[in-house]
């Protein structure tokens, strides 16, 4: 469980360690390495036991999961904290999709994020230092590491929602997924068009390893993305204007992804359906531990009134929380490891109030860049969308024969924050 330790410093003495992180040594002075308080995160005092094992699911808001045991924490003033969860990068776990003011911010603070620092003193005796506000020269800290012990200073109250305290690890944890797109039988809609699962699982794997060899200490998994719910011109016996492959296709599509190590993303296009009535679909494939989930509001035009195809639909944050808690409740009810929901995007208003997305336990969140052009236009939609403040995780899609010219693996690679998920179509 996760624990803090040393004196719970609130705001008035704020100014004091402003002036002893000047000198930075001073912090030690503050009981770092102090004596252990043996007290949970979230506690208001010394006297309180460590978190207990979560039997429900946390509430999925900041500001519930801050109120909540083992789900969350008020930041305010200066905590002292050891690191018992997996490893994750800082901004990773304090992604602004886990942090929401505790009232109004004390000093003028544009967003919850800016109002925090984390600091952590390594075993040669250097500081390392996480936050907008981190002195100038000093070594970047990068990760939160299991069993590692750190300071974190807020000078407004701010409500966190803590990553996931699970035994399984997300895919991403250590690396990268490289996927190979498209439906069966249509060359046009995608790669997996072209070739038999298998095949396409082998040019995966070949697309992937070219990665790893220019990823360092990372991972890259391959995958599989398959379209399952597909956008149709005309409603349907049902009116969502959408064909699904049978679970029996899924199913192949599934064993020929984990014959060769990798995994299975199904692809949900929507149409005038509803994003979690047609993910619940397909639970018995997301009961198998290599299986996720993508949503396309490209296709989701009901809110437009036209048939997919004549205009670019949406979600709301809202229907994207509703997949999450059902993907966050599979992982927890079955013991699974975490589930990816990838949501695709290209422009702004194909996902409403995305700032209303929330974290859930055992759920990666990757926000796709999912346009098609020049690389210039590429870019600068990666990082207008996937590299968002609402975007925890970074996708990029790259279409064959569509970008002019496509992207080569060393130029993804070589971006100041590469995605955590490449899909090719």
């Amino acid at each position: 469980m996760l624990h803090a330790f040393g004196p719970r410093l609130r705001h008035p003495l704020l100014p004091v360690l402003a002036l002893g992180l000047a000198g930075v040594p001073a912090l030690a002075i503050l009981a770092l390495g102090g004596r252990q308080l043996d007290v949970a995160v979230a506690a208001h005092g010394a006297d309180e036991q460590p978190i207990a094992a979560l039997a429900t699911p946390c509430p999925g808001t900041p500001s519930a999961d801050s109120a909540t045991e083992g789900c969350g924490l008020l930041l305010d003033g200066l905590r002292f904290v050891t690191w018992d969860r997996p490893s994750i990068p800082v901004e990773t776990a304090l992604t602004p999709a886990r942090l929401v003011f505790a009232g109004g911010p004390r000093n003028g603070e544009p967003n919850p994020q800016s109002a925090i620092t984390v600091w952590q003193r390594g075993p040669e005796g250097v500081w390392h230092v996480w936050g907008m506000h981190a002195p100038a020269g000093m070594p970047l800290l990068g990760q939160f590491e299991r069993g590692g012990q750190y300071a974190i200073l807020s000078t407004t109250p701010v409500a966190w929602s803590l990553p996931p305290a699970s035994a399984s690890t997300s895919i991403f944890a250590t690396g990268q997924v490289v996927s190979y797109y498209g439906f069966p039988g249509v060359p046009t809609m995608g790669i997996l068009g072209e070739y038999p699962p298998d095949e396409a699982m082998r040019q995966a794997v070949t697309q992937a390893a070219v990665y790893d060899a220019l990823n360092g200490d990372r991972t890259v998994t391959p995958a599989l993305h398959l379209i399952t719910a597909v956008a149709q011109a005309s409603p349907g016996f049902d009116g969502t204007y959408l064909g699904r492959l049978p679970l029996s296709t899924v199913q192949t599509y599934a064993d020929a992804a984990a014959a060769q190590g990798g995994l299975l993303i199904i692809d949900i296009q929507i149409g005038w359906s509803n994003p979690l009535t047609e993910v619940r679909g397909y639970e018995e494939a997301l009961l198998l531990p290599h299986v996720h989930v993508a949503l396309d509001p490209e296709f989701a035009t009901i809110r437009k009134g036209d048939p997919p195809g004549e205009a670019i639909g949406s979600v709301t944050g809202d229907e994207v929380n509703a997949v999450q808690q059902y993907l966050s409740d599979l992982v927890r009810t079955y013991n699974l490891p975490p589930k990816a929901l990838v949501v695709h995007q290209f422009r702004w208003d194909m996902i409403l109030d995305p700032y209303r997305m929330a974290a859930y336990p055992g759920v990666d969140l990757v926000i796709d860049m999912d346009g098609w052009g020049y690389p210039g236009a590429k870019l600068s939609g990666y990082e207008a969308y996937a590299l968002a403040p609402y975007a925890p995780r970074p996708g990029f899609k790259l279409f064959f024969g569509w970008d002019i010219p496509l992207l080569t693996p060393e130029q993804i690679q070589g971006l100041p924050r590469p995605p955590d998920l490449i899909i090719y179509q």
